[in-house]
């Protein structure tokens, strides 16, 4: 992403400002509700989806009528072909805005889930270096000779996490079976 790429925040206020979703309910007759049904089915939007391009298409009809009763416009067959123009980019506009809200609130979800769970394993990490020093600090103390694995004790399992925070140092093969060895 370059420099010039607005960020999440940036991106709701310039472009969503003042943006709060809105539920509406209206009371209709049962068979215009299935005939609008019957209209997304064939152009494949959810009901949703379908209310949302039917209520701005509505709107931009009717905004384009109160143009078209203007007489200062050109002619009919010209404003007719704008009008019907402006009416499918309106409601367009209107569907895409709404779904590209709920995207960059979904967006700032996982940024913040992904935050904690970056800190997370970095306070795992830490917790095992910090086990794993006390671990050898203790060998030390009682000697090699006489520090015995419990029975029943299993050895812990390798992990990745260190790749998700910091990569890690590239290690040799001397150095790994060093490593395991203590």
């Amino acid at each position: 992403m370059g420099e010039s790429d607005l960020s999440t925040h940036e991106m709701e206020r310039d472009f969503f400002q003042g943006a709060q979703p809105v539920k509406v309910e209206v009371e209709l007759l049962e068979e215009t509700l299935e005939e609008a049904r019957r209209v997304f089915a064939a152009n494949g939007w959810t009901d949703a989806e379908g209310l949302r391009i039917v209520m701005t298409t509505g709107i931009g009809k009717l905004k384009s009528e109160q143009t078209l009763s203007d007489d200062t416009l050109a002619s009919p067959d010209t404003v007719k072909g704008l009008s019907d123009r402006m009416m499918q980019l309106e409601s367009l506009y209107a569907v895409m805005k709404y779904r590209a809200f709920h995207l960059m609130k979904d967006n700032q979800i996982l940024e913040i889930q992904n935050n904690a769970l970056r800190n997370t394993i970095h306070a795992l990490e830490g917790t095992m270096q910090r086990l794993h020093d006390e671990n050898l600090a203790l060998k030390d103390r009682l000697g090699e000779e006489t520090w015995r694995p419990l029975p029943g004790l299993v050895s812990g399992a390798p992990t990745q996490l260190s790749g998700l925070v910091d990569a890690p140092a590239r290690t040799t093969l001397w150095d790994r079976i060093r490593r395991r060895l203590g």
